[in-house]
């Protein structure tokens, strides 16, 4: 991931890696603070799809292709 947040942050990121990546793996390449939520704007729907670590039972973002761009918050720290 290009652009990843700081603790408590929001950034607009891109990932730089293969397409149909899982979004965890794709996220876990930040590194500092750990990633706690990524959202994406699908142009085909006009929806939001998101992705939670701590509440997978809410993902609709399960992929990120290459050059794709999302926000991201980054966790708060302790």
């Amino acid at each position: 991931i290009v652009g990843c947040p700081a603790a408590g942050r929001w950034s607009l990121a891109v990932w730089s890696g293969a397409d149909d990546t899982p979004t965890g793996d794709a996220l876990a390449t930040c590194a500092g603070a750990p990633v706690e939520a990524a959202y994406w704007l699908d142009p085909q729907s006009q929806g939001w799809l998101r992705f939670s670590g701590e509440h997978p039972e809410l993902n609709s973002l399960k992929m990120l292709d290459n050059l794709q761009a999302v926000m991201l918050l980054g966790e708060e720290g302790p």
